[in-house]
């Protein structure tokens, strides 16, 4: 295990922004390669795990599908699949029971061969046709294999060339084989409390949900117990911020103080040297004509003929923003950001995940049940790599971290750094901090010099529906709002992502007025 590096003295201020469901190989895999243009072909100075084109699945009608590089900026679309059983698929080529779903996965000690991404991939393109039909067919006329493709510096050209100025880091896995919910509480709590799934089927109307909301203590708890300021940045209204909906004990910091600020007011932040030491960021989840495109690089949910709300521009455009806003501040010399994804969201990686060896944070394991959404996940195992950049003007330009990390391990560079080491669960307690990149005797002066591609005109989304991710925030939200303030939501007349929008917009100016 790695140990604080005294460089960590020298960092004021911690940056963390965590986008959602790319795998490492579809954002980084091609950072290093002979064919790439300028700077991105030079040989890396240490081992770089990325992809070549000899790398393959298997395809449904027995062929081979290789690594290629993505040039679609919205695919994978129709989304992949990303629930606990379906990553056990494609890390280990096994299809879950379709006649019963979330059925417990087997805790295997054998090394995933990572070769299920294809065949998964026409799981889900089977299951999306089978909801939309269009004049008797089905719309999603798209091959499997584009799961295998993997974007270029080229076509990602911010958070690849910060990669390369500053540091990647080829062994950061998500914090659990699952989706979103479980592995952002892992940033936040270093724990999911025993759950896997962002919610589960409680009945017959599809209303009738259990959410995944946890319930013990954070690491925005510890820094407020020890007098160490921190804020929450949102792309969306505030009763649509994951972090808080899926917190519940942060909830008591939504109308105190301003622990919890909209985007844009990160910026003014800066210029009025307002950014605290612990700055956790989320990107735009919910398209709204208010707050925007989506930015946070999911798969695309829905793509019109005016441009996609999904398009990964977007988001390489949002690091593009932070980075030039810290770099030009007076914070600059004292910061570390951190890029991170929560989970791989379905796309390709060819790493596999370590063996069962990742420490259970509390020891909680919920029985299978239906109904219930228990998995019997024993939390022994990592999910899949996930792309992570580290990057501070104490950082050596084309650094190659190979050290192994997941989310908590941003819990324990915060400890470290300000709480004496102090852990919340016995995962973080384990985790290694990131302090080790931080190897300079004197801050860099230059500058990354990184231009990002022009994003596709943003139009609207009126008629956009929710996803499946934006409907599990809706419904987090709908319990927060009735568990703390008695406020029922109809969530059958929050069908788009403009009506949810308005609402929590109209709910979060009541809760902040009162």
């Amino acid at each position: 295990m790695t140990t604080q590096n005294n460089n960590l003295d020298k960092i004021e201020n911690i940056v963390v922004l965590m986008m959602e469901n790319r795998s490492f190989d579809n954002v980084l895999g091609w950072l290093y390669d002979p064919d790439n243009e300028p700077p991105f072909n030079k040989s890396p100075k240490g081992t770089f795990n990325g992809v070549n084109s000899k790398m393959s699945n298997p395809t449904p009608d027995g062929g081979v599908a290789y690594v290629q590089r993505g040039t679609d900026f919205t695919a994978p679309f129709p989304d992949p699949n990303e629930p606990y059983e379906f990553v056990y698929h494609q890390m280990y080529n096994e299809p879950p029971n379709a006649d019963c779903p979330n059925l417990p996965i087997p805790n295997t000690t054998d090394t995933p061969p990572m070769t299920g991404f294809v065949n998964d991939y026409q799981n889900a393109i089977d299951t999306a046709n089978a909801k939309a039909i269009k004049d008797g067919k089905p719309i999603f006329d798209v091959n499997a294999d584009i799961i295998m493709n993997c974007f270029g510096p080229e076509s990602l050209p911010i958070i690849n060339g910060l990669a390369q100025s500053y540091a990647v880091c080829d062994n950061w896995f998500s914090s659990v084989p699952t989706q979103t919910f479980p592995n952002r509480s892992f940033v936040h709590a270093a724990t999911s409390s025993g759950n896997v799934l962002n919610k589960w089927k409680t009945g017959k109307h599809f209303w009738d949900v259990g959410v995944f909301i946890n319930d013990t203590t954070t690491i925005y708890n510890l820094l407020e117990e020890n007098g160490i300021d921190w804020k929450v940045y949102h792309g969306n209204s505030l009763l649509l911020c994951n972090t808080l909906i899926t917190q519940k004990k942060i909830w008591e910091y939504a109308i105190l103080g301003e622990h919890f600020r909209q985007m844009d007011k990160f910026q003014s932040d800066l210029d009025e040297k307002k950014l605290p030491a612990y700055t956790f960021i989320e990107p735009n989840m919910i398209c709204s004509e208010k707050y925007g495109a989506e930015n946070d690089m999911h798969p695309a949910y829905a793509v019109y003929d005016h441009g996609s709300p999904t398009d990964v521009r977007y988001g390489d455009k949002l690091i593009y923003d932070i980075y030039y806003a810290l770099r030009n501040s007076d914070y600059w010399d004292k910061t570390l950001f951190v890029i991170t994804f929560d989970e791989h969201g379905g796309c390709f990686d060819h790493f596999p995940t370590p063996p069962p060896t990742a420490v259970s944070p509390d020891g909680i394991v919920l029985p299978y049940k239906p109904y219930t959404g228990g998995s019997g996940f024993e939390f022994n195992r990592y999910g899949v790599r996930v792309p992570a950049v580290l990057i501070s003007p104490w950082i050596e330009e084309g650094t190659i971290c190979n050290t192994q990390f997941d989310h908590t391990s941003v819990i324990k560079t915060v400890a470290n750094k300000w709480l004496g080491g102090q852990s919340l669960t016995k995962r973080d307690a384990a985790a290694n901090d990131l302090s080790e990149v931080l190897s300079l005797s004197s801050p860099r002066t230059d500058t990354c010099d990184i231009t990002p591609l022009t994003s596709p005109a943003f139009t609207g989304c009126t008629d956009k529906a929710l996803s499946p991710l934006q409907f599990d925030m809706v419904v987090a939200a709908a319990q927060r709002l009735a568990e703390n303030h008695s406020r029922m939501v109809d969530l059958s007349q929050l069908n788009s992502t403009e009506k949810v929008t308005a609402y929590f917009d109209n709910m979060s100016d009541e809760l902040l007025e009162q």
